[in-house]
């Protein structure tokens, strides 16, 4: 598959001594079209100023040119693109959107440095989340798994401590809104979920979460 390639830069002194450098660069081919038309961030926080762009006319041909063929119906067009806005230490992503059959999309969010810990915010919304329309539904099992006494499904769980230190450096607020997920041939229902990380201590709350007629609720808090 025949593919263009154009790229334009600043100069070299600044690409190469400038905390950040303008850049319009494009992809294209007849599988797919990308771009990112802007300014790229090297200091104080790498990051991006500018908008990127995507769209491949055909997921299963997309997918095939990969070497990851779909199975089943071909989704059809994929179209993606994402507004940053980057200032000083911080860089916001206004707007991101994704756009396919069983896969649509919104996010904003921000991330920046103070001192040692990096601060992520992050807010997910979408439509049902067709993820076995992409990667076909899990193979069935050969046999029912051994899970312990009982079935309990937690058995097979490692009781080593897992190493949380890496949070003490983060400060996170990420929310998910779905309207459903459908993978390894399970479907769920609204999905409402906020992930807080603070002080070391990382606190998943599932507002909302609709399963076989029913809903569930919870929080975990690790540290």
């Amino acid at each position: 598959e025949k593919m263009s390639v154009q790229a334009e830069t600043s100069p070299l002194p600044q690409l190469v001594s400038g905390d950040r450098f303008d850049l319009d660069a494009s992809v294209k081919s007849g599988v797919l079209a990308a771009g990112y038309d802007g300014a790229v961030i090297k200091a104080p926080v790498a990051g991006l100023d500018g908008t990127f762009t995507f769209e491949a006319p055909s997921a299963a041909r997309m997918a095939a040119w990969l070497g990851r063929p779909l199975e089943g119906q071909d989704p059809g067009p994929i179209k993606a693109r994402a507004v940053f806005a980057g200032d000083g230490g911080k860089i916001v992503l206004r707007e991101a959107t994704v756009a396919s059959a069983g896969l649509d999309a919104t996010a904003t969010g921000s991330w920046e440095q103070k001192g040692p810990v990096t601060r992520l915010a992050l807010d997910i919304k979408g439509g049902v989340l067709d993820v076995d329309r992409y990667v076909g539904p899990a193979a069935p099992a050969s046999r029912p798994a051994t899970t312990g006494p009982a079935g309990n499904p937690f058995a097979t769980l490692p009781n080593d401590p897992i190493d949380l230190s890496a949070l003490r450096n983060l400060d996170a607020d990420v929310k998910v809104d779905l309207a459903g997920v459908k993978a390894s041939g399970q479907r769920l229902g609204h999905v409402g979920l906020t992930a807080r990380v603070e002080k070391g201590v990382a606190t998943v709350r599932l507002d909302d979460l609709a399963l076989y007629g029913g809903k569930v609720a919870g929080t975990v808090k690790a540290d």
